[in-house]
């Protein structure tokens, strides 16, 4: 009768996953042993194709929440901070995962990127009128006559 415990590694479980801002309720069935996130966070869109892998990969699949914004809490205590499995971190048969969107100062959001972007872009613009003025001075210095033309 014991050798169940061991013989059946894919035994599943069922988890309820509750999006407290969108009040949205899933049921999953995952492994115990499914790890809660990912290894690396900064692969905020399953870069390397095992989004899936984790809990929290999989609330991504299913919400579009990114996994740094994700907040996990079971029992009320957060899960999802220190790494380790569903098992370890207590997340049993029935128990139900809260997730809850966090407003994250430290994550770039899209429009983070964007202003980066233009930033850059203001920069090199800048950059270039520099040397567009210095081009002009130097021109202005040759009494006129560019390099090329042959005084």
């Amino acid at each position: 009768e014991m050798e169940m415990s061991g013989a059946k590694p894919e035994h599943k479980i069922e988890v309820e996953i509750y999006l407290h801002e969108r009040s949205g309720r899933t049921t999953v069935l995952v492994s115990p042993d499914l790890p809660v996130g990912p290894e690396d966070e900064a692969g905020d869109f399953g870069a390397s194709g095992t989004s899936g892998a984790s809990l929290k990969g999989l609330i991504l699949e299913m919400s579009g929440i990114p996994l740094s914004r994700q907040a996990l809490w079971c029992n009320g205590v957060r899960v999802d901070r220190v790494g380790g499995t569903l098992r370890s971190q207590g997340i049993r048969q029935g128990r139900t995962v809260i997730v809850r969107e966090r407003r994250d100062p430290a994550t770039k959001t899209r429009d983070g990127v964007t202003l980066a972007c233009t930033a850059k872009r203001e920069e090199r613009d800048e950059w270039q009128k520099q040397q567009e003025r210095k081009r002009m001075l130097q021109v202005q210095r040759n009494g006129g006559h560019s390099r090329f033309g042959g005084g």
